[in-house]
């Protein structure tokens, strides 16, 4: 089926191409047992742990348009990185083989990762480099080795594509902006009206920068309310607002207009940062995070995960049960990624 971006804005599938291997639209569905359960009018999830025929997630929008690209360049091999179990890097791992790209993986430990080893055994598999690092501080310096090694094994420079953790670049945010106005799209068929808050987990942030310009161009007053999972050194105000430009800068390159477009809605990037759900750290999990996954599937058969849905989802149902959130329409996004084999 033919992205919203590009039914909304015909010129840019000339000029973004995609491999289509994201399946969307991804189902948008009322939680009614939710609603009942914290006793609330309007709460939603946006499933995109649905995303792809091989492995689910949100990163599979990104590598749409950022593997389209590794295609035309005639990329060899890919380097990207992420902790130990990365969905990122199992995602890229998976689906550069389906287009016979080699991937080179650059991963540093995490504590409690006992639940991603599965996902670690298939990057194992499925990579042709391993690289383990003490801390992604060192990554400059572990590509600029990658590549030396690689020219001394035959390759050219050219042939080595490298994607930042987590997918965050401009080309992979526009995934999201095609997301943003795929909600949009949806919401208006099924005729409610718009969503007040979108909630999700704030990682590198590609998600939340990607929704925040969709909306814009959807001229939506949905708010983007990123919940963050990771170390503040990542997740910050100054990496959204740097994604944001960036990806703003990157469609009106492509087409012009769309600079006015997104300034007309509203002034600055205004994506709400949730930092109090973080607890001890990244992959650090408890008992409440534990009971919100018991809830979301008790309730609505949806299986979250402690990491990155189950913080943010205690954001969002927090919130929902507060007087002032009531009559607000609340639309979760489920980001988690699973392999379907």
């Amino acid at each position: 089926m033919e992205l919203t971006i590009f039914k909304k804005f015909p010129a840019l599938k000339w000029k973004l191409p995609n491999l289509s291997i994201c399946k969307t639209p991804t189902p948008l569905l009322p939680m009614e047992n939710l609603q009942k359960e914290i006793n609330h009018e309007n709460l939603w999830v946006k499933r995109d742990d649905l995303t792809g025929d091989i492995y689910g997630g949100n990163k599979i929008r990104k590598l749409d348009f950022i593997l389209a690209e590794a295609v035309r360049k005639k990329t060899r091999v890919i380097a990207t990185s992420g902790a130990v179990g990365s969905h990122h890097v199992l995602a890229t791992c998976l689906y550069a083989k389906k287009f016979g790209i080699d991937t080179a993986a650059i991963q540093y430990p995490v504590p409690n990762n006992s639940h991603l080893k599965r996902n670690q055994e298939m990057i194992d598999n499925l990579a042709r480099w391993k690289i383990n690092i003490k801390t992604p501080l060192s990554l400059p310096l572990d590509y600029r080795e990658l590549r030396k090694n690689l020219i001394n094994e035959g390759f050219k420079p050219d042939d080595l594509l490298i994607i930042p953790p987590g997918g965050i670049n401009p080309l992979g945010c526009i995934g999201y902006v095609n997301a943003a106005l795929e909600i949009e799209e949806q919401r208006k068929e099924m005729g409610i009206e718009p969503f007040d808050f979108v909630f999700l987990p704030f990682g590198t942030g590609g998600t939340a920068s990607g929704l925040e310009i969709g909306f814009r161009l959807a001229m939506s007053p949905t708010r983007v309310v990123a919940v963050t999972v990771t170390s503040p050194a990542i997740a910050n105000r100054w990496t959204l607002e740097w994604l944001c430009e960036s990806t703003r800068l990157l469609l009106s390159e492509k087409l012009g207009k769309l600079a006015w477009l997104m300034g007309k809605r509203r002034k600055g990037f205004e994506i709400q940062i949730e930092s109090s759900y973080l607890g001890s750290g990244y992959a650090h999990y408890g008992i409440e995070e534990e009971k919100i996954i018991d809830m979301m599937f008790e309730t609505e058969g949806i299986k979250i995960d402690p990491v990155y849905s189950a913080k943010a989802m205690r954001a969002f149902i927090d919130k929902s049960s507060m007087p002032e959130f009531k009559r607000k329409k609340m639309l979760f996004l489920l980001t988690l990624g699973k392999v379907k084999f």
